[in-house]
């Protein structure tokens, strides 16, 4: 049966019957159930649709995909704290105090947030650079400032 499924046959892969018995793991790469196959002391993994894995391979595959959100986690972070900082003088140049305030507020948390996973992953590969509000190009500041927001750009909406 482990043969078949590794092969793709499609009527191994149509059946519920797998070898081993199901684990508390997912795949790594589909996120199926991982069955735990044992031989001779030696466990391995495979999944509904082949994935085949040692315990190391899934462990180093583990660790790559908490790396791959925690970097996800802080570009977006950096992002909403960045939005959120024009925001807040959009409104503040509307004369909207308290929306300006919410914003600030929505800054500072996610820099806060940004941080914590920052230094979490200094702690593993050293420095991590930070994101700061960029320039904004002589156009996009006399359009800011004329509109009290961004100018738009060609992306969909």
């Amino acid at each position: 049966m482990e043969k078949r499924i590794a092969a793709m046959d499609s009527s191994a892969m149509a059946t519920d019957e797998r070898p081993g018995t199901p684990s508390a793991y997912s795949c790594p790469d589909c996120g199926g159930v991982l069955w735990e196959i044992s031989h001779e002391g030696y466990a391995r993994y495979r999944c509904r649709v082949g994935h085949a894995l040692s315990p190391e391979w899934l462990l180093g595959a583990q660790n790559d995909k908490v790396e791959e959100a925690l970097w996800t986690a802080l570009k977006t972070l950096d992002e909403r704290s960045r939005l959120s900082h024009r925001l807040g003088i959009a409104e503040r140049q509307r004369g909207h105090d308290w929306m300006a305030r919410r914003f600030e507020e929505q800054e500072a948390d996610a820099r806060k947030r940004a941080d914590v996973i920052r230094r979490f992953l200094e702690s593993s590969h050293g420095e991590v650079p930070v994101h700061e509000e960029p320039p904004a190009d002589e156009q996009n500041d006399a359009q800011e400032s004329e509109l009290g927001r961004p100018a738009q750009t060609n992306r969909a909406r």
